[in-house]
């Protein structure tokens, strides 16, 4: 496979890499409908993604000779709308961090326990409610799509703040304390890097994405607060009386065993004997859920979400009605088929505001069924072909952030507040079919 397929094969490995291990497993330990559901699911998408990346990127360099008739759009105020880009966001994370209780950042350095800083979370961006919930949209699409664009921009043309950019960035990407954020700032450097085969920056960049990683999910889990001593009680854990349902629920409690959503747990229900101690504020128990959150609740929440259709919509489809614009077509309320999914995996969250999401595919059979999730992979397909084949450099490495987002978000979501029509946008507008060739050698270099 030459370089150009490697770049352009970058969604599809990311999301093997993420749910085929733990795929197999599930296999092997639950052997039903759901998991193996799964698997047909993730090899759907993955023959799909193959077969039909080639005709896509053929339709996108037609497309963009068929506009380019129309004119090219002019890039002579892009520094001036990178700086605006930057200061909206630094504005939109500002007004929402004084609107907001509490910055869950600053709880956990203060020593918040993994319940204080759920908590501060859920008020965070979640919490905004009316019209300032729009900034909560403002700062997905600027920190998902606008500002990993903007770094990329900054490090490929070498601009002389580039590094200080970076860290300012991946500072602020910490505020909400999603372990994700240090993802969406430093990936488009990991594959900018490793595409022009930089191995020293690029082993210092996955260091630092690394590092930065272990450290929002160590503060995340209440790591700054006083550690358990190996043989001490374990203190009380008294419940939050702001945990409750959201309104409109088909179900009023957790349906799935809640010992699946922790691996290790559930090997030794299963196979082990005694009993299994686990206590969450040791350190031994921080780096377990860490481990946990990375190669195994992925994919058993995705399990989960497919357990709902079986057991609580009795294998049928919400026809999109979980979907903002398709709902209305309906006339009927929003289904908030991720609180739902939520309430059956944990039950109550705080200030019910608790939502499970899963890879855009089986978001797809839930909505639409089967052929929901092969339309879906095709819509999947056609956004990375339309970006990968534009031979901006710029474009593809950042657009990177937008791939993981599919890979635990709807695809409506993705496109929308996760940015990936945008980068569509800019492909079709500035894409140059003429220059494919040469953009395939720059990535080849």
């Amino acid at each position: 496979m030459d370089v150009a397929w490697q770049v352009r094969a970058f969604p599809l490995v990311v999301i093997l890499l993420i749910y085929l291990p733990a795929a197999c497993i599930g296999q092997f330990l639950f052997q039903d409908e759901s998991s193996r559901g799964f698997l047909i699911l993730l090899l759907l998408f993955s023959v799909t993604y193959w077969f039909s990346f080639p005709f896509f990127a053929r339709l996108y360099r037609n497309l963009v000779q068929w506009l380019a008739l129309a004119g090219r759009l002019s890039t002579s105020h892009w520094t001036v709308m990178a700086y605006v880009g930057l200061l909206l966001y630094g504005l939109v994370l500002a007004y929402a961090s004084w609107l907001a209780p509490d910055v869950p950042l600053l709880v956990a350095l203060k020593g918040g326990s993994l319940l204080d800083i759920a908590h501060a979370r859920s008020q965070y961006l979640a919490g905004l409610k009316g019209e300032e919930s729009l900034l909560r949209y403002a700062v997905f699409i600027l920190g998902r799509a606008v500002v990993p664009l903007i770094l990329a921009a900054a490090f490929i043309t070498r601009t002389r703040f580039r590094y200080g950019l970076m860290f300012v960035l991946l500072l602020l990407s910490l505020l909400s304390m999603e372990k994700a954020g240090p993802i969406f700032v430093l990936l488009p450097l990991v594959l900018h890097f490793a595409v022009g085969r930089c191995w020293g920056r690029l082993a210092g960049i996955l260091a630092l994405l690394i590092a930065s990683i272990m450290l929002a999910s160590f503060l995340a889990m209440g790591g700054a607060a006083a550690p358990v001593a190996a043989g001490a009680p374990v203190p009380a854990v008294h419940k939050d009386p702001n945990m409750k349902l959201p309104p409109g629920m088909p179900i009023d409690r957790a349906m799935a065993p809640g010992s699946r959503s922790l691996l290790p747990y559930y090997l030794h229900e299963r196979y082990g004997e005694g009993g299994y101690r686990f206590v969450m504020d040791s350190h031994e128990g921080r780096l377990t859920l860490l481990l946990n959150r990375i190669g195994w609740v992925p994919y058993i929440t995705a399990y989960d979400w497919l357990e709902f259709q079986r057991i609580v919509m009795e294998g049928s489809t919400t026809n999109g009605r979980s979907i903002n614009f398709v709902h209305r077509l309906y006339g009927e309320p929003k289904m908030h088929l991720e609180k739902m999914v939520y309430v059956f995996e944990y039950g109550a969250s705080p200030g019910g505001e608790g939502a499970s999401n899963t890879v855009f595919f089986v978001d797809a059979k839930l909505a639409f069924g089967w052929l929901g999730a092969l339309v879906y992979c095709l819509i999947f397909t056609f956004c990375a072909a339309c970006i990968f084949t534009s031979g901006s450099r710029v474009l593809i490495v950042s657009s990177s952030v937008c791939f993981i987002i599919a890979s635990v978000s709807s695809l409506t979501a993705t496109l929308l507040s996760g940015g990936l029509f945008i980068y569509v946008l800019l492909s079709l507008l500035l894409g140059d079919p003429d220059n494919r060739a040469a953009g395939d050698k720059e990535f080849a270099r």
